[in-house]
């Protein structure tokens, strides 16, 4: 592809040039003469197909996820979080050891170091704005984390945006199952579906920034209806951290510097 300016706001078609644009940017490319039918149909377009299928699968176990983390993604994620997912998730089809190409199937917990690590936002992380040692341990069901933070100097281990007057830590646990291809339904469902996305929430009290802790902080976040968790389910926990402003007595949170991290997978 290539860039363009134009004095003209151009889109679309013109001759062999097809125009568009896409975050901000303008740009051009030649057109193509294939169609669908024959990139779904055509023998020489076999690996195509597979790689779409694929593509899609990881997509779809993406979604799962985002799903599983809609309570806090527009607290912490940035705009390319979801481009991300697919890739990692790509990886995980790639390792697979099972199944066909173009139907690999994606399975979390064998994978999961490929997830484990990962910032909900590129650039605002959260070891770079909180830096203080903390546990997360799931109970024997995995379907229930704690999270431990000892006692902390606030000072030296958070690194809090300017305006700030209080932060809270938070705890966030969503499962995510096995996605595998489904001949019947054409495309990658949840192994588990009923578990698939269940989620949830906590957060410590408002904490302020300028008073030493002098208490452990515990979080406990424990799945809705302690459900039964299988092999092909994997419990991924996320720790962060907020960051707020009060104003005439009310807590607004702060845009930035907000950071979250995948800590574990169960």
């Amino acid at each position: 592809m290539a860039k363009f300016r134009s004095l003209f706001r151009v889109s679309g078609d013109i001759g062999d040039v097809n125009f568009y644009e896409k975050d901000g940017q303008k740009y051009m490319r030649q057109t193509t003469s294939l169609d669908k039918e024959r990139i779904e149909n055509a023998p020489e377009f076999k690996r195509t197909r597979e790689n779409m299928r694929e593509f899609g699968g990881a997509a779809v176990t993406g979604k799962s996820l985002r799903i599983g983390l809609a309570n806090v993604l527009k607290r912490y994620a940035d705009r390319l979080f979801t481009s991300r997912l697919t890739g990692i998730f790509k990886q995980m089809q790639k390792a697979a050891t099972t199944g066909e190409r173009g139907k690999r199937p994606i399975e979390v917990l064998p994978n999961k170091a490929k997830l484990v690590g990962k910032s909900i936002h590129k650039t605002e992380l959260l070891e770079m704005v909180f830096s203080a040692p903390f546990t997360v341990s799931p109970n024997v069901a995995r379907n229930e984390v704690t999270l431990d933070v000892p006692i902390f100097d606030v000072d030296a281990l958070v690194t809090a945006p300017q305006g700030t007057t209080h932060f809270k830590l938070v705890l966030v646990i969503t499962v995510l199952s096995d996605h595998y291809f489904d001949s019947a339904e054409g495309g990658y469902v949840p192994t588990d579906p009923d578990l698939n996305s269940v989620n949830a929430v906590t957060s410590s009290a408002a904490l302020e920034i300028d008073v030493p802790i002098v208490a452990p902080v515990q979080l406990i976040a424990t799945l809705p209806g302690s459900p039964v968790m299988t092999p092909t389910c994997g419990l991924v926990t996320c720790v962060g951290i907020e960051f707020y402003q009060e104003v005439t007595g009310t807590l607004y949170s702060l845009a930035q510097s907000n950071g979250m991290r995948i800590v574990n997978i169960f």
